[in-house]
């Protein structure tokens, strides 16, 4: 039997919502744990739960940028947070990919600041 790593990966850095855009995180989990994945913002409030339940192996999640109410989150750096809690009683494995929501731009020329 091999024993799963838990692991979770994040497809690319950089989600822009407004283009409908969705980024695609993969995790892994041990069989026999219980795995939670959710998102946080840059001062650690917690924006969406993805994922709270059995540990399935290999799984894959598509955030859209949006919180819990369905509202697109602001531009910034978001983690996306994964936690293995091993239902025998062992280490709790947490880990975490960063995500940057950007914007999407007008054009493509420069812009000048209007004092």
């Amino acid at each position: 039997l091999s024993v799963l790593v838990p692991a979770v990966e994040v497809e690319r850095r950089v989600l822009v919502p407004d283009l409908g855009e969705t980024i695609a995180i993969s995790t892994r989990s041990p069989r026999r744990s219980d795995m939670i994945v959710e998102i946080y913002d840059s001062v650690g409030r917690k924006i969406i739960t993805l994922y709270d339940g059995i540990g399935l192996g290999e799984m894959r999640f598509d955030w859209d940028g949006r919180d819990q109410h369905g509202q697109t989150v602001d531009p910034g750096v978001y983690l996306c947070h994964a936690r293995a809690v091993p239902l025998d009683g062992g280490n709790i494995e947490t880990l975490a990919a960063p995500i940057v929501v950007g914007l999407r731009l007008e054009g493509g020329g420069i812009y000048e600041i209007e004092e």
